[in-house]
C-alpha cells in the first residue's frame, strides 16, 4: 500500500503533504467570497478522492488478509433477487 498523507517516502528525498497541505494549499483573503467558494469546493473533490483511495486501499489490504488466511470469497450481493455464486479459479 502506500504512504499515509505527512508520512516521508523513502528514497525519494522529498516528504508527503500534510492533510492541510494537500487539500487546502493556500487560503484566499476572509472577505475574497469567491476565493472561498473556490477553495471549498477543491478542498471536496480532493477530499471525496482520498476517501476513494482510502477505501480502495483498505479493500485491497482486507483481501490480502483474507487470501493469506485462506477465507473462501463472498458471494456476489443479490440485487435483483437471483442468487449468484462467487466464480471459480477455472472461469
Amino acid at each position: 500500500m502506500g504512504s499515509k498523507i505527512g508520512e516521508d517516502r523513502p528514497g525519494s528525498g522529498r516528504t508527503a503533504p500534510t492533510l492541510a497541505q494537500y487539500t487546502i494549499p493556500q487560503l484566499p483573503d476572509a472577505e475574497n467570497l469567491f476565493g472561498m467558494v473556490q477553495v471549498t469546493q477543491d478542498l471536496y473533490i480532493k477530499l471525496a478522492g482520498l476517501h476513494v483511495r482510502r477505501f480502495a486501499s483498505l479493500g485491497q489490504a482486507t483481501w490480502h488478509v483474507e487470501t493469506a488466511l485462506g477465507l473462501p470469497v463472498l458471494p456476489e450481493p443479490d440485487f435483483d433477487g437471483q442468487k449468484k455464486t462467487p466464480p471459480t479459479d477455472e472461469e
